[in-house]
């Protein structure tokens, strides 16, 4: 029989071949500061602003052709106008696709005319590779983080639905991207775990293909109500009493420090969610997601619950304002359809009733 090294020279020169090919697949991958240069211009802080005017919050955004940039539609819920930033220079954009469902949307800004990034292929991600976000955490404007692809979230048909990374990403990272090695854009940071360590999520990229199809279906769908697609919500509204009384000043306030934990209804502009509220923890609140169902109908494989855009657990802050409303801010990014202003209205026997000022969405339940 032949042997595969019949010398020492021969095993030597087929070790030396398969380093320097070693070699060249390493050199291919960028450095990190190599990475942020191409793709600096072309990653945004996105503000949003209400009806008034009043500035609602800010996420990050990808230019990925010229002009449009892709984004999660959780950051521009409420929203009644958007600006993308960067330095000192603005620019307003609208709204051009939307998909709720699986937090993706393109807007496009004129004038705008950085590199669009290189866009990768998601479906070619593997676990244990390298990755960087790129966003705008808390407003600080292109702040990069590197980790490695620790899971590949998949749905009930077997498609990625979620790149899981160790990329650390905070509120106001939303929208912002997640690049390869390579420098090219394989996901749209979406959110993460706050009750966790290094729970971190992306849209796949590929998602991008059918976004125009299912933004048409979408907005089709939402056509059939009054509202905005951005704005529009379950039509479970609950209607208003007569026998409705508004809580004001010192009730609302004894409202909130009163200790209670009670299982409450969710209307919001991303479905209708179930969850578990605890007041009376001076100043905050605790909210839990209990919904038993994800509003997609695409229950997620794995042990991570990602329903309600991956928020289980979270805390809020409140304060009154003008003593007639309350305004709650949450620390997750998966409760941020929740954040706003809102009047408390009880009805007999014990039903409370959190209504927004600024939409139809509204919190209700019913103490025992």
């Amino acid at each position: 029989m032949k042997t595969m090294f019949p010398n020492n020279h021969g095993r030597s020169s087929f070790l030396l071949f398969a380093g320097i090919c070693a070699g060249m697949s390493a050199a291919h991958a960028l450095e990190p500061d190599e990475i942020f240069r191409r793709v600096q211009e072309s990653v945004m802080l996105v503000k949003v602003y209400d009806a008034k005017d009043a500035p609602m919050g800010t996420g990050s955004a990808v230019l990925i052709a010229h002009e449009n940039l892709v984004t999660s539609c959780h950051v521009l819920a409420k929203a009644n106008r958007i600006e993308i930033k960067q330095d000192n220079v603005t620019y307003g954009a609208e709204l051009v696709h939307i998909d709720v469902e699986r937090d993706l949307c393109q807007i496009r800004a004129k004038n705008y005319r950085a590199k669009p990034v290189e866009i990768g292929n998601s479906d070619m991600v593997r676990v244990g590779k390298k990755v960087y976000a790129l966003g705008n955490p808390r407003g600080l404007e292109l702040t990069l983080s590197d980790g490695l692809v620790s899971a590949l979230r998949k749905d009930a048909d077997g498609k990625l639905r979620y790149i899981q990374t160790t990329a650390p990403i905070s509120p106001g990272s939303s929208g912002g991207g997640l690049f390869d090695s390579d420098g090219k854009l394989i996901g749209v940071t979406s959110m993460y775990r706050a009750d966790s360590q290094n729970l971190n999520f992306a849209i796949p990229i590929n998602m991008l293909r059918e976004l125009p199809e299912r933004s048409k279906q979408a907005l089709a769908k939402a056509a059939e109500k009054p509202a905005s697609p951005i704005a529009a919500v379950n039509a479970s509204k609950p209607a208003e009493k007569p026998e409705e009384k508004l809580l004001l000043g010192q009730d609302l306030r004894e409202h909130f420090n009163k200790a209670r934990n009670v299982s409450a209804t969710a209307s919001t502009t991303m479905g209708v969610f179930t969850v578990a509220l605890t007041t009376g923890l001076n100043g905050r609140l605790r909210i839990k997601n209990t919904t038993s169902k994800r509003p997609s109908s695409q229950p997620m494989n794995g042990s991570v619950n990602l329903g309600m855009h991956a928020a289980t657990d979270g805390f809020g802050v409140w304060r009154l304002k003008n003593a007639d409303k309350v305004c709650l801010q949450f620390d997750s990014i998966g409760f941020s359809m929740l954040h706003g202003c809102y009047r408390l209205f009880f009805s007999p026997p014990q039903t409370y009733t959190w209504r927004s000022v600024e939409d139809e969405s509204f919190i209700q339940y019913t103490e025992e």
